[in-house]
């Protein structure tokens, strides 16, 4: 308890005492679920996010955006040198293999070291079955470009919605 209080504090802190043009600590510590980190990020207006490591280089990052009120999904893959940065590519994710898949336009990005795809997942139902799946798969040209175990992701995502909750409580704190 005592680190997400100090991590909130941090939070609440930097982002209400900072001039745009310093630097400030950008990603602070909130909570270990299983594999998946669950951190706040102060260059998205204090957005809490989960992310998670994956064998063959991949990273699945979800984070709420408390500036647009959406929901973002972020995969990245040291491997995928060959994606246009900015480019929009048409991809499906499937959740335990049996379920009918979710069409996510992704804009191709270079983030933490890695290209990868950002998407948006505008309907509750995306994340509803994130939480109750273990598997996760994304294609794009009919072939699979990742095949996840997001085991934890019910506890990860509890566990990042409350993180937001206690940001927002202290940042409107008087």
């Amino acid at each position: 308890m005592k680190i997400r209080t100090a991590a909130l504090a941090f939070a609440a802190y930097t982002l209400a005492s900072i001039a745009p043009s310093h630097a400030v600590e950008d990603i602070v510590f909130w909570k270990q679920v299983g594999n998946w980190t669950v951190n706040i990020d102060n260059t998205d207006g204090a957005g809490c996010f989960a992310v998670a490591s994956f064998d063959g280089n991949a990273d699945l990052r979800i984070q709420w955006s408390p500036v647009d009120q959406e929901l973002y999904v972020v995969l990245l893959d040291s491997d995928w040198t060959s994606l246009q940065i900015d480019q929009v590519y048409d991809v499906s994710a499937v959740m335990d293999y049996n379920r009918a898949p979710w069409s996510l336009p992704a804009t191709a990005i270079y983030f933490a070291g890695k290209p990868g795809l950002a998407m948006t997942a505008t309907d509750d139902t995306f994340v509803d079955e994130f939480m109750r799946n273990t598997g996760l798969e994304f294609f794009m040209g009919g072939e699979t470009i990742a095949s996840l175990n997001i085991t934890d992701s019910n506890y990860a995502y509890t566990e990042l919605l409350n993180c937001q909750q206690e940001v927002e409580r202290a940042l409107s704190a008087p």
